[in-house]
Order: C-alpha cells, then sequence, then structure tokens
C-alpha cells in the first residue's frame, strides 16, 4: 500500500519532535552539569590521622601472688600532632558552609542536583532503597530554598528540593568502611542518579577507603571499655538491696536491663550490670539473687573519663561493703589502689590523645565513631 503524502508528513512531524526531545534533553544535562561544576568546585579535606595500633583492649596484669599490681599495658599509635581545634573548625566550614553535623574526619560528602525539584518523600524512598546494603550510617541534607539553609532529611521531610548533599561515615565501632560497600555506596548514587537524572559530585574512591583506614587506626588506639566487678564473697547479693544501693547512687534502670550512671545532659557516664546471664528488671530484684555485678565505662564516650571512674569506684566499693563482695578484675583478682591508679592513669591518656586529634571523648563527633 501506497504512502500518502500526509503520512510522510506525519513521519517528519514525528522523526523532527523526537530529535527535538533529545537534543533538549542534552542541553539540560549539559545545563545542569556547567552549574553543578560552579556549585560543587571545592576541595575536600582529608582525615588528619596517620596509622595507629592495632585494636587491644588494657591489660591489667596480676603478679606471681594473684593480686593485680595494676600492671596497665596502654596501646596507643604514634600519632602526629594534631591542627589546632581552629584550624580544623575553619576547614571544616570552608568545605562544607552550611551543613549541620558534618565533621569532614568522619564523614563522606557527596553533593547531588537533580534535574527538576523533588518532593523530599520521593527523594527519601528512592535513596533507602539504593543504599540498603551498606551498613555504616548515611545521612542526608536538602537545600531549602523557603530557610535558606540547609536541613536534614528524613522520611517525614516536606517540600520539594533540587540540591542534595550526603554523608557516609567511614568508620565506627565495626570497623573501617569495606571496598565493598564503597562499591555498593557508588552504585546506590548512580541509581538515584539515573531516577533524578542528577549529577553527582563523587569522590576519590581511594582516598576514602585509605581514610576510612587510618581513622578505624585511631579509634582502635584509644578504644577501651574499662570493667570492674564486685563478687560475692559468700552468699549471693539480695537484688532488692543492690537495686537500692543502685538508686540511692542516682543510677537509673533503662530497657537494656543495666543501671545507667547519668551526667547532667542524660548522657552515660557508667553502668552497672548483672555479672550473671539475667538482666535487670523492674519489678523482679524481690526475687533475684545474683553472685556478682559488673560496672563499666566506656572510655571514649564520656567526657570526663577519669571523674566517671572515680564515680564508679566509689560506689563499686560501697556495694563491696554493704553486701559482703569484693572488687575484682576479669581474671577475679582483687583490685588494690596501684592498680586501679594505673587504669585511671590509662583513662587519661587516652582521652588525651583523642583530645590532640581533636575528638574529645564525649562529642558528638565521638558519640558517632564509637556508636
Amino acid at each position: 500500500m501506497a504512502i500518502s503524502e500526509l503520512q510522510w508528513s506525519l513521519i517528519a512531524l514525528g522523526v523532527a519532535g523526537v530529535g527535538g526531545v533529545f537534543a533538549y534533553n542534552k542541553w539540560q544535562e549539559r545545563k545542569h552539569r556547567a552549574h553543578a561544576e560552579r556549585v560543587f568546585r571545592q576541595d575536600h579535606p582529608d582525615v588528619l590521622i596517620d596509622q595507629g595500633a592495632e585494636r587491644r583492649e588494657p591489660l591489667v596484669e596480676s603478679d606471681s601472688t594473684g593480686e593485680t599490681e595494676g600492671r596497665i599495658e596502654p596501646v596507643i599509635g604514634d600519632m602526629p600532632p594534631a591542627e589546632p581545634a581552629i584550624a580544623q573548625e575553619s576547614a571544616a566550614e570552608a568545605g562544607h558552609a552550611g551543613l549541620p553535623d558534618i565533621d569532614p574526619r568522619i564523614d563522606c560528602l557527596v553533593r547531588f542536583e537533580a534535574a527538576e525539584p523533588v518532593t523530599g518523600n520521593d527523594f527519601w524512598s528512592a535513596q533507602r532503597h539504593a543504599f540498603e546494603l551498606i551498613d555504616k550510617p548515611v545521612r542526608w541534607f536538602a537545600l531549602d530554598g523557603s530557610q535558606g539553609g540547609w536541613r536534614v532529611l528524613d522520611a517525614h521531610a516536606a517540600g520539594r528540593f533540587q540540591q542534595f548533599c550526603c554523608t557516609l561515615q567511614i568508620a565506627d565501632r565495626r570497623g573501617p568502611l569495606s571496598g565493598g560497600e564503597m562499591v555498593s555506596f557508588f552504585e546506590g548514587l548512580q541509581q538515584l542518579g539515573d531516577k533524578f537524572l542528577a549529577v553527582i559530585d563523587y569522590p576519590q574512591r581511594e582516598t576514602v577507603l585509605a581514610d576510612a583506614n587510618q581513622l578505624d587506626a585511631f579509634c582502635a588506639g584509644v578504644d577501651a571499655q574499662i570493667a570492674v566487678h564486685v563478687v560475692a564473697s559468700q552468699s549471693p547479693f539480695p537484688g532488692a538491696k543492690l537495686a537500692e544501693l543502685a538508686e540511692h547512687a542516682g543510677l537509673q534502670l533503662r530497657g537494656d536491663g543495666q543501671f545507667h550512671a547519668e551526667d547532667g545532659g542524660g548522657h552515660t557516664l557508667f553502668t552497672l550490670g548483672n555479672l550473671e546471664a539475667a538482666l535487670f528488671a523492674s519489678g523482679e530484684f524481690d526475687g533475684l539473687q545474683t553472685h556478682g555485678v559488673t560496672l563499666t565505662v566506656d572510655v571514649p564516650r564520656v567526657a570526663d573519663g577519669v571523674a566517671a571512674f572515680d564515680r564508679m569506684i566509689a560506689l563499686g566499693l560501697r556495694l563491696a561493703n554493704n553486701l559482703g563482695g569484693e572488687l575484682v578484675d576479669d581474671n577475679r583478682s582483687r583490685l588494690a589502689e596501684p592498680a586501679l591508679l594505673k587504669i585511671r592513669d590509662t583513662i587519661a591518656q587516652f582521652q588525651q590523645q583523642m583530645a590532640q586529634q581533636g575528638i574529645a571523648a564525649g562529642s558528638p563527633t565521638a558519640l558517632r565513631l564509637f556508636a
């Protein structure tokens, strides 16, 4: 069947329309890429941390008599001198202008600009699917034109946004960011980029992984959870009396089955838990008996670790005196005063190392790193 002139005209118009759309999309892509290059063109500071020691806990060694002398073996890596805190803050502000709670030493920052504004809910749903294989914390921020600044993006974010920032935490207590997680992160970004026709400011993969390993090495050198125990000398401790002493000392029982000593802001200074398998539970102390309790201070997560340790030991001795017990270490060796002083000094050393690196113990950055 012959094609009429009208049909030929319609075919020609269709081809021209498709070509026009293709050319328009290419023009939009070049426009957004040029704009993003202007917005995103800035240096990314590296993690200013050298390789540290292998992750090890402080050791309390016993002498030939079996009584703890208090020989503590702190493992603190040789670290370069830290930059002044003011200089570090200035670098952070320059690299991450206006973004809340960003620390360039632990966060890998990626800038992301969609071709058109996107609803917060749509973007949040898309990124959850894209990053579901990544264990490290991922956070998103959106540039809010109406507020004139960056805001945290979550499942309840209302509004439409075109510019976003993503941060990937490169280390925590589980270890450094792995190569596989980095691949998943890049693939997730690419999925989002394809979905929203976005321009993405990709970081250097090798640099991020190197920084992650260096940061983890530093963390390993100062990561210590100091635990002491109060064990029954003869008869087990009655639960009701134990709870009474803990509450009188100002500790609060939480849902994790432990008593928590808190600072003025509600942050944990140290914990008191059952040495046996059963967790403490409200309303069950009358029928509870235990042969011991454990007191633990998480050194990197406490602002004044020495003061927290002193308060913890004072409570431990009070429990021992009132319940008929003894303060011991993990090997059930009695903790004499020299041992306690050594542990105290070690806590001070760890926290000094953290301060020298600009990551103060108990600070928001430290709480994220040692989560």
